[in-house]
This record gives C-alpha cells, structure tokens and sequence, in this order.
C-alpha cells in the first residue's frame, strides 16, 4: 500500500492520502472489507486518512499523529513487559485457536504472569504514581 504522509504507528492525518498498489497476501485474510480491498487493489483510488481508518489500514485519525503515536507508545511502554508480550501472542494466535485452546491459553499466560516481577512492579508503580522500573522480559 502507498500513503503520502507521516502515519506512525496506526495514526493517520485527515490530509494524508492512500491507494492500493498491490495485493498483500494475508492484508485482509479475516474477511473485513474484503469488497473495500479489492475495490481499491482493482482501481487504484486514491482515498483519504479518515477512509483509512474506516477501511482498517489505520487506527486512528489525528491532528498530530507522530506525537498521539508517540504518546501511545508510553502509554503502553508503562505497562508490565510481561503482560504486554503475553497480550500479543494471544492476540496474535487468537485467529488460529479453537475457543477453546484460546481460552486454555488465556489461562496459561495469566499464569505466566500473575505475581511476577513486572506484574508487581506494574502494580506498585501505578499505586505511587511514578515510572514503572521493569526488568527486560523475552518470551
């Protein structure tokens, strides 16, 4: 896909413009928007920021999209390593999983991370208003 613009991270502005110069195997494999998708991979029409947001290319639409996303970046940044890992392989199996194997596996990183250092850390910083100090964490 081809965009005019600084988009960061999901953000878009109302003057950024898109269009569709090829088909990304995969880009729309859930089904969602699948006339938009190949609507604009067959005519090449250009569209705008907001639509981008509509048609699931972007998140969100800003007046300032490098600081909203830089902004979301801390925010998550914040967060316990742990739990922001473990939240990302769910969501990025959750496609793949049976409901129940998600669930199980829901379970399994709860586990995972219940009590643990950056869990604690998450909790204990929040509390006292202050920057989470966390330990690196891999999975």
């Amino acid at each position: 896909m081809y965009k005019r613009s600084n988009n960061t991270s999901g953000y878009t502005d109302r003057s950024c413009r898109y269009h569709v110069y090829g088909y990304d195997d995969g880009y729309y494999d859930d089904g969602h928007h699948d006339d938009i998708f190949r609507e604009l991979t067959y005519t090449n029409r250009e569209f705008s920021g907001a639509d981008a947001v509509e048609y699931g290319f972007a998140t969100h639409v800003s007046d300032n999209p490098h600081n909203d996303a830089m902004a979301l970046a801390r925010t998550i940044a914040s967060k316990s390593p742990s739990a922001v890992v473990k939240a990302k392989k769910l969501i990025n199996d959750a496609a793949h999983l049976h409901p129940n194997d998600l669930l199980l596996a829901e379970s399994r990183h709860q586990q995972d991370i219940m009590g643990d250092k950056n869990q604690l850390e998450a909790v204990f910083s929040s509390m006292q208003k202050r920057p989470g100090n966390f330990a690196p964490y891999r999975d």
